[in-house]
């Protein structure tokens, strides 16, 4: 029997499993894939491996850069050029100007004036000096705040985009919850945002990857687990789980026991059984296309799509973000990401190519390669059960969404 069972190979899971090892416990992962990283995941298109889930992690804190030091990958950080994120709305094109999820740094900012109108602005400025009180939903933060130009133009496209959800039922402190424990201080939203974001970084800038892609991280951390002792079982798929005096997992290729168990899978704990946790999903078509219409990057490296004649809601030229990516496709050939709200599998051609024509301005292109790909993350409002000494939770349900968010939580539990 091990000390610990951990069911989940993501990264939350891999990570959890070398803090374990380090307490001298004996741990066995289980992932149901014939791979690890979860939402860090890679394949080949064009000929070169690409990142199909998560392709970045944010630089704003500093915890996955602590991770990619202590995994010794710091030569490989790659860096995207500094140019601003763009939304793509049916009335125009513009840059986000410089703030955190759309919510401006500096309502002087002149950029503002061709995004909102400027009674709008004013409006901002009246509302942010007024006390700061306590937002249930990221609606009524803005509103409270800012105002609906600011909400509808800017900071709905971004964070839906971001999310996945709706900013009427997006929790406030989910996506802002750094920016709001610094605005009770100040009492201004935009005076925390300008104090927790450099002003020179550009939107869509303040983020990293590794050059060759971010299944890097993943590499390197199953390496460190796997020598130190972890033993990683992958293509195990739990179909049954158990708690006697001991907790009794059933898979499609065994069984296991173990005095602790670890969910890292996102399912809980409920009624006796386990279960997936409500989650919002993502799609994402990742298409190689020979475009030399894109060779001169024109939106830059990619835009939030706020139109009415699109399903998409974000794209990324992974070719203008990452120069290592662009100079190994041949020539002309450029990989582009569409996300979608939802469990999507197919789009028609002409779909695909109004959404060249809208976003990109390229009225001809060849389709090389594509391959789409489904992720999650957890969905607003979900309460997590109470922990037991013999069970407990890693992953994105507790620490929210996003490596860093991840990364942050495992140095913190490092610190116990």
């Amino acid at each position: 029997m091990r000390d610990v069972l951990i069911v989940g190979g993501g990264i939350a899971g891999l990570l959890e499993s070398i803090r374990l090892i380090e307490q001298s416990k004996s741990v066995t992962l289980l992932e149901a894939r014939d791979q690890l990283g979860g939402n860090i995941s890679s394949a080949e298109l064009a000929g070169v491996s690409v990142d199909t889930g998560a392709e970045s992690f944010s630089t704003i804190e500093s915890s996955m850069l602590e991770l990619i030091d202590e995994l010794g990958l710091d030569s490989k950080l790659a860096y995207p050029a500094e140019q601003s994120a763009k939304i793509s709305s049916d009335e125009a094109s513009y840059e986000i100007p410089v703030g955190f999820f759309g919510v401006p740094a500096d309502l002087e900012n002149s950029e503002l004036a061709g995004i909102v109108s400027a009674s709008a602005i004013e409006q901002a400025k009246t509302k942010d000096q007024s006390p700061f009180g306590d937002y249930e939903t990221v609606e009524d933060l803005i509103l409270s705040r800012l105002g609906p130009e600011f909400l509808e133009k800017l900071v709905e496209p971004v964070v839906s985009g971001v999310h996945g959800e709706s900013v009427t039922t997006l929790s406030a402190n989910k996506v802002f919850g750094r920016v709001i424990k610094e605005a009770k201080a100040t009492q201004s939203l935009t005076t925390a945002v300008r104090s927790l974001r450099p002003a020179t970084s550009r939107p869509g800038s303040a983020v990293a990857s590794l050059q060759g892609g971010m299944n890097g991280v993943v590499a390197a951390l199953s390496e460190k687990a796997e020598s130190s002792g972890v033993e990683i079982k992958t293509g195990f798929s739990v179909t049954q789980i158990a708690k006697r005096d001991s907790w009794q997992v059933e898979t499609n290729s065994g069984n296991f026991e173990a005095s602790k168990l670890v969910m890292a899978n996102g399912h809980v704990f409920e009624n006796s059984d386990f279960v997936a946790a409500p989650r919002n999903s993502t799609s994402i078509l990742s298409v190689a296309v020979k475009a030399p219409e894109l060779n001169d990057f024109p939106i830059g490296p990619g835009s939030i799509i706020s139109r009415s004649d699109l399903t998409c809601k974000a794209t990324t030229h992974l070719n203008a973000k990452w120069s290592w990516l662009n100079e190994q496709l041949d020539d002309s050939v450029h990989v582009v990401r569409f996300s979608f709200r939802g469990d999507v599998s197919s789009i028609t051609d002409a779909e695909l190519a109004l959404a060249f024509q809208k976003v990109y301005g390229v009225e001809s292109f060849q389709v090389v390669d594509s391959r789409w790909d489904h992720w999650s993350s957890p969905a607003s409002g979900f309460q997590m059960p109470v922990k037991a000494k013999d069970l407990d939770y890693v992953g994105s349900l507790v620490s929210g969404n996003g490596l860093s968010a991840i990364v942050r939580d495992h140095y913190e539990r490092s610190k116990h």
